[in-house]
């Protein structure tokens, strides 16, 4: 993927991402938007960005924890 459209994948995805009501000043979603921008983006950035967007680690941690025992 060429940078630039790394960049329109993240933005994108910056547009996806939810506002925090509590920290209306430091939004995750502008810190995407200008790092979409930037001239060295990689896909890398654009694949964990999507993985934090869909929670991807918490779904994994989910199925691979071993059912719990009662006593």
């Amino acid at each position: 993927m060429t940078t630039k459209a790394a960049g329109t994948q993240l933005q994108k995805l910056a547009t996806q991402w939810p506002t925090d009501p509590f920290r209306p000043h430091l939004q995750l979603k502008t810190f995407l938007e200008s790092l979409s921008h930037h001239p060295n983006l990689t896909d890398q950035a654009v694949t964990a960005t999507r993985s934090l967007l869909q929670n991807d680690l918490r779904h994994k941690v989910r199925r691979s924890r071993p059912p719990e025992q009662s006593s």
